[in-house]
């Protein structure tokens, strides 16, 4: 039981690393775990802790909002694997992670409310560049229909 433990904890640490990438301040980059990865439940257990351990409302929006960028790390590189079937779930998760962060944003701090909207900026110009790289309807549908 405590190997498992340990296992799992030492996981969740090595796939939380950082890459630093040289790429235009819009460019987000690409998720290594992605929904095919045999290792993606640990990412969505990781969230789940890291919602539980989170001490207050900011900090959940923080983390819901960094969640939503993940969603998109994760479409672009379910286009780059060429998996564009799996973009409207995970743009699903994006619109969700991205309203329980609006839900929890205090609306009268002004210095959150743009960070937040700038955030949004990001990720809607990344799901532009996305939506011209791909030929799958479906996808696109999914794209059009999160970008409006």
């Amino acid at each position: 039981m405590r190997t498992t433990i340990v296992l799992v904890l030492f996981s969740i640490i090595l796939f939380s690393s950082c890459n630093i990438a040289l790429a235009n301040e819009n460019d987000i980059g690409q998720s290594k775990i992605y929904p095919t990865h045999p290792l993606y439940f640990l990412k969505k257990i990781r969230e789940i802790l890291e919602l539980k351990f989170a001490p207050n409302r900011e900090i959940q929006a923080i983390r819901y909002l960094e969640f939503a960028q993940r969603r998109i790390r994760e479409v672009r590189s379910l286009v780059e694997a060429r998996r564009a079937d799996l973009i409207a779930p995970i743009l699903e998760h994006y619109i969700f992670n991205l309203a329980k962060a609006l839900d929890l944003t205090d609306l009268k701090d002004e210095a959150k409310v743009r960070q937040v909207a700038d955030t949004v900026y990001m990720h809607l110009q990344n799901l532009e560049d996305i939506y011209s790289k791909i030929d799958h309807e479906a996808a696109k549908r999914s794209i059009r229909t999160t970008l409006f």
